[in-house]
């Protein structure tokens, strides 16, 4: 599955996650003009709502599940967009929503393939549709996939610096750069050189 994101994201902050970010937006979506909305709108609302909150609490060993899940939120915020614009409408902010999850949680691979789903769900509904539920609106489909694959990039690169951090920290925390020697913790001293010159230095600095 490609290595995860380096960001110790918890169930809960998953969940809070979905919640906040995908599930109270799309909520808001709906109640607007709720009378309205067509029922490809409010189908994709509620597989969208769905998804979100199983990949916030299925576990990835469930992979069938939680891939379907993860890839099903697009194409559900996709329908959203129908008879109101398509790429063009103003619901299609939600669609970068769930890039926003891509960047911060999902593996590599996950996020090279949500990519592509994206760049799928702005462009095809228009070939395989067309007006008036999805507009010919190459510009605004060729916007939402830019903006939605530089958001997910940019998160990526953030975690995984932030990742790389953490990681330096933990081991500073650990060893002792100045000595050598792991920081006393649970009685047992060693030390972290290897040249005898290094061993020497490192023991005259404990006596």
């Amino acid at each position: 599955m490609g290595s995860s994101s380096l960001l110790p994201f918890g169930r809960v902050r998953l969940l809070a996650f979905a919640i906040a970010g995908n599930v109270l937006p799309v909520i808001i979506a709906t109640a607007t003009d709720r009378w309205r909305h067509p029922a490809v709108f409010l189908a994709g609302a509620v597989v969208a709502c769905l998804a979100s909150l199983v990949v916030a609490l299925v576990s990835r060993r469930r992979r069938v599940l939680f891939w379907s899940a993860a890839f099903a939120q697009i194409p559900a915020l996709t329908l959203m967009q129908a008879y109101s614009g398509g790429a063009a409408s103003g619901y299609s902010v939600l669609v970068v929503m769930a890039m926003v999850w891509f960047g911060l949680a999902a593996t590599d691979f996950e996020l090279i393939a949500g990519m592509l789903v994206l760049a799928a769900c702005s462009a095809l509904p228009m070939v395989l549709f067309g007006a008036p539920a999805y507009p010919h609106t190459w510009g605004h489909a060729a916007l939402l996939t830019l903006v939605g694959v530089t958001v997910a990039g940019s998160l990526r690169a953030v975690t995984r610096e932030l990742g790389m951090l953490a990681q330096r920290f933990a081991q500073e925390a650990v060893v002792d750069d100045l000595t050598g020697l792991l920081n006393p913790g649970d009685g047992a001293i060693r030390l972290r050189v290897s040249s005898p010159g290094q061993r020497a230095a490192a023991t005259r600095s404990r006596w």
